[in-house]
């Protein structure tokens, strides 16, 4: 029982940071909210004016330490963007953007940037209290490299000449309303999927009966974690940052997109979440930036010893796209 609750602050931090805009026939909303932790480690970006005409929206779940979800946060756009510049495609660009900003955190001047960013923050890296990564020993190699023990999760979406490209690592979830039923956009990321717990076993891991690989970290692919990380082949690590990457025209019957951290896929399902953001929209009086509210509030745990549900930071970006009047 003490170690569930040294995770939690002991009332839930329920501040709601907001950002809303526009670009061209869509609009978002973007919500953060700490609730329980004791760090606020989910990161968020909206673009509306990203590439030639594109949008982009990302979101970054950290664990062991919120510095690998900022650093993200920071840095992955502006890789993919180089790529796009250099003239990849959109798909291409993504997995080249995931790969290049991931090794980039080896070197030593993005080492330096990740001390940096800790030293603007809070002037240490994490409480390491994270469900995603419950333990770590080897405390000397954290100090030299911040993201030895420190990861995230990435989903972006890039909203491009009227189609939804999307590309994820971890359990962060992009989600399309079309016609009100859910469409998942991304993949959840778990160790003891088939492939990914040969993948993790051939690369000299193990996957424990919780799904864990190594009986610490409950994602298969994800940003940092170098610990799990060999310099080997990038996509083939216990830890794979090699990203699910998929692309979806957009319809006329679809109302919305929704990324969000699984704070909110914790509790509820896609589905779920859809028929929410549905009905409420169909009240006039409850904005996109009411409906995120109402979201954190349904999946907040009235007590953090249901630990696992309900006592995450939460994160949501819902982008209403050009059929949203339907609703």
């Amino acid at each position: 029982m003490a170690r569930i609750l040294h995770r939690f602050l002991p009332a839930a931090e329920t501040d709601i940071e907001i950002e809303t805009g526009s670009a061209d026939e869509l609009s978002y909303t973007a919500a953060s909210m700490q609730g329980w932790r004791k760090n606020q480690e989910d990161r968020y970006i909206c673009l509306p004016n990203f590439y030639e005409n594109s949008c982009y929206f990302g979101v970054f779940d950290g664990h062991g330490g919120f510095v690998v979800a900022e650093f993200l946060k920071r840095r992955l756009h502006v890789e993919i963007k180089y790529f796009l510049r250099d003239g990849q495609d959109t798909e291409t660009a993504l997995h080249s953007g995931f790969l290049t900003c991931d090794s980039s955190m080896r070197t030593p001047e993005t080492i330096d940037e990740l001390n940096s960013i800790i030293e603007e923050h809070f002037g240490s890296s994490s409480d390491d209290d994270d469900d995603e990564d419950s333990s770590s020993s080897d405390s000397d190699e954290e100090i030299r490299q911040p993201a030895f023990a420190c990861g995230s999760t990435a989903t972006v979406a890039i909203i491009e000449n009227n189609t939804i490209y999307v590309a994820n690592v971890g359990d962060s979830r992009c989600v399309l309303s079309r016609d009100r039923i859910a469409i998942d956009l991304s993949k959840d990321h778990r160790p003891d999927d088939l492939e990914e717990r040969i993948r993790i076993t051939n690369a000299g891991g193990t996957v424990s009966q919780d799904g864990r690989i190594n009986g610490s970290l409950n994602l298969s692919r994800g940003f940092g974690d170098f610990r799990f990380k060999s310099t080997c082949d990038t996509t083939q690590q216990m830890l794979s940052v090699e990203p699910f990457i998929k692309s979806i025209a957009i319809e006329e019957n679809d109302e919305f997109l929704i990324i969000a951290s699984d704070g909110i896929w914790n509790s509820m399902g896609s589905q779920d979440v859809v028929d929410f953001v549905t009905e409420r929209f169909q009240d006039e009086e409850c904005d996109l930036e009411e409906i995120c509210k109402n979201i954190f509030h349904l999946n907040l745990s009235p007590n953090p010893i249901k630990e696992g549900t309900g006592c995450d930071n939460m994160t949501a970006i819902i982008v209403m796209l050009n059929n949203a009047e339907n609703l």
